[in-house]
């Protein structure tokens, strides 16, 4: 899996766990399970693929390969305000 390779190559070490998320359509282009409706969702084969390994040190690090900038923030002090950049909806997350 390129992940897994990516992650080596960045982190010199191995991954602790690999994980898949598939993205999802909706046939009828709806919302409405964000409004707790049903909804007609279907999973696909394409996702994103997630290399991790947890620090010890309360930092959270991400690397993209679609974006050549990494980004770090701490566990306890996530921004509250974005930074309009291509890590903000996982700090949001976080």
């Amino acid at each position: 899996m390129l992940c897994e390779e990516k992650f080596l190559e960045i982190y010199r070490h191995l991954p602790e766990g690999l994980s898949f998320c598939p993205y999802r359509i909706c046939p009828i282009g709806a919302h409405s399970d964000h409004n707790l409706g049903k909804i007609t969702g279907l999973a696909i084969d394409k996702g994103i693929h997630i290399a991790y390994h947890p620090k010890k040190n309360g930092v959270v690090e991400m690397a993209s390969l679609q974006f050549p900038k990494r980004a770090q923030w701490h566990i306890a002090s996530v921004p509250k305000e974005k930074e309009n950049d291509w890590v903000d909806y996982l700090r949001g997350a976080t």
